[in-house]
């Protein structure tokens, strides 16, 4: 079994970006793991990311992390598995799926809308990580690079000093 590696991961791919690191491995996939597991629970704030049309849906994220053909759901048991797999041995490459639920409020009931589905593959070097971003299926309402951007932002919100720097897009 393959933890971390999705073995279906497209080779064609929507967008990848490479960021420079400052910071160890180890620490930037801890980092990065507790983050994920906190989007998971929380609707984040899009307004200085994504289309401003967004505000008027209820967005929830779900981030799961791949193992072998599945995806585990980053909830705090599951995220804490991998800490501790992560404190022995860092990944060389780390594959999620990221399920962008879309719903729209009307009359006081929420809509479900289509929603979006993301593979998210993050490769790490020694001071740097590129995230390349395939789009599975759905209307696309956030953009790869609107979601990668959410993704880094968000883990460098959780540094004290603004660790992961964006070097080049493609």
């Amino acid at each position: 079994m393959l933890v971390g590696i999705y073995e279906r991961f497209p080779q064609k791919v929507h967008a990848a970006t490479s960021f420079s690191v400052s910071t160890s491995t180890r620490a930037l996939q801890l980092m990065l793991m507790q983050t994920l597991c906190k989007l998971n629970k929380q609707a984040p704030d899009l307004k200085d990311i994504a289309d401003p049309s967004l505000s008027q849906y209820c967005i929830i994220f779900e981030f799961g992390f791949a193992e072998a053909n599945d995806f585990i759901y980053l909830n705090d048991e599951e995220t804490g598995k991998l800490l501790k797999i992560i404190n022995k041995e860092v990944f060389r490459c780390a594959d999620f799926l990221v399920v962008i639920r879309y719903y729209k409020s009307h009359a006081g009931k929420k809509r479900p809308l289509r929603f979006d589905y993301y593979l998210l593959r993050f490769t790490f070097s020694k001071k740097s990580v590129m995230v390349s971003v395939f789009h599975e299926r759905g209307p696309m309402r956030i953009i790869p690079e609107e979601l990668v951007n959410l993704v880094v932002g968000s883990v460098n919100t959780n540094f004290s000093k603004r660790t992961v720097k964006p070097l080049a897009i493609s």
